[in-house]
């Protein structure tokens, strides 16, 4: 019920209005992509929502457009050419009235020319030989390639990014468009901590890279967590927004203590921890396949069991799960 009520919120607030639409391929790409793509599975093949299903198809092609994924582009772009709406005409010919349209939508979204790459991709990079529904997961997983061929845990940027790809805070006419954003953690470690009109914490970030937290809240909603305010101790801050201050110093406020969680480890020793989950429970390259944290065979999660505490580390067996 709520994930219908989140899509028809989406639906309404964002793409049927042109503008919000667009300020979502720049502001929140990836949540975008994610509700566009729920919008595909529930209209697709409803004739009485024809025009939705056609609008979050076209917006699919402006966002992989701007961003540079062209094989994903150019295969929903393809699919939409199989819905004409005011223009005659093959598929091959409707296809590149569409792609036309398309990059005059984008230069809108930014006159000066501006694209982000992180997606590229090439026309031809489309993956062949796939059955349907793994191929339906590679056109909706935007960042499939960095997730399967880089790290996992900890590391992956995407999920936990350093201060430098923390997004910046929305326009205020744009502020219903955060509830659509994909989750983040931002995560940093205590140097040092006082308290002025509200709380204040120096970190270091995954990169070294100093930043300043300022926790705007009543100082009495950290009372229970006064003990764990100390150097040496990592802060993990949900759906953290980068600021500048004064000269350029880099800042996070925030103001929702139920998005924030202090560990008594470094960061450092997180990421290790991290790293030896990850070699004991996912095989680089192999989705599916799992490690035994008992004996180190591998075998496909379906024969295998997760540990009911932590649900990271595999088993074959309760034999392993006692030895592990």
């Amino acid at each position: 019920m709520e994930n219908h009520d989140k899509l028809e919120r989406f639906v309404q607030l964002v793409l049927l209005d042109n503008e919000k639409a667009m300020a979502a391929v720049r502001c929140i790409p990836v949540g975008f992509y994610q509700m566009l793509e729920a919008v595909v599975d529930k209209y697709d093949g409803d004739d009485q929502n024809h025009s939705l299903l056609v609008k979050a198809l076209y917006f699919a092609v402006v966002l992989l457009y701007w961003r540079g994924d062209m094989a994903r582009a150019s295969v929903v772009g393809k699919r939409l050419a199989q819905y004409p709406q005011t223009v005659q005409g093959n598929d091959k010919a409707m296809y590149r009235i569409i792609m036309e349209d398309v990059e005059k939508t984008c230069s809108r979204i930014d006159a000066r020319g501006r694209r982000p790459t992180s997606w590229g991709t090439w026309e031809d990079d489309v993956p062949r030989g796939m059955d349907a529904e793994t191929f339906k997961k590679w056109l909706w997983r935007v960042e499939g390639q960095s997730i399967e061929r880089g790290p996992r845990g900890l590391r992956r940027r995407n999920v936990f990014p350093p201060y430098a790809l923390l997004p910046r805070p929305l326009p205020e006419r744009y502020k219903d468009l955060g509830s659509f954003r994909q989750n983040q953690c931002f995560l940093g470690e205590i140097v040092s901590t006082y308290v002025l009109d509200c709380r204040v914490m120096e970190l270091v970030d995954t990169l070294d890279r100093a930043v300043l937290l300022y926790f705007d809240t009543d100082s009495r909603k950290f009372e229970g967590r006064r003990g764990l305010l100390k150097p040496g101790h990592t802060v993990a801050v949900l759906n953290a927004e980068k600021r500048e201050l004064g000269e350029g110093t880099d800042t996070i406020r925030h103001q929702h203590p139920e998005r924030l969680k202090i560990f008594p480890w470094r960061l450092e020793h997180l990421m290790d921890v991290s790293d030896i989950i990850q070699e004991h429970t996912v095989l680089p390259g192999r989705r599916g396949k799992r490690k035994c944290q008992g004996c180190g065979a591998e075998g496909d999660e379906e024969s295998m069991t997760s540990c009911g505490e932590c649900r990271c580390v595999w088993y074959c067996n309760r034999p392993c799960q006692d030895h592990g």
